[in-house]
């Protein structure tokens, strides 16, 4: 079954979003303690990152899919 290209662009940002997220983590999870303005900064990305993957896999209408960034 061949997928729609909305289906597949989906996939694309599902996929980017998740390697991003986990990205985040990696760095939040190596940085020392005491370099707390980065793991805020890391936080925030991981939050941000996650916030738009649960978004992404919403029931979406065309237009609110292309709104997503």
């Amino acid at each position: 079954m061949q997928k729609t290209f909305e289906q597949e662009v989906l996939f694309e940002l599902h996929f980017w979003l998740e390697i991003l997220k986990d990205h985040s983590a990696f760095i939040h999870d190596s940085l020392a303690p005491s370099e707390t303005a980065y793991i805020e900064e890391a936080n925030a990305f991981k939050e941000l990152f996650a916030g738009l993957l649960v978004t992404s896999k919403e029931v979406m209408v065309e237009q609110s899919l292309l709104a997503v960034n």
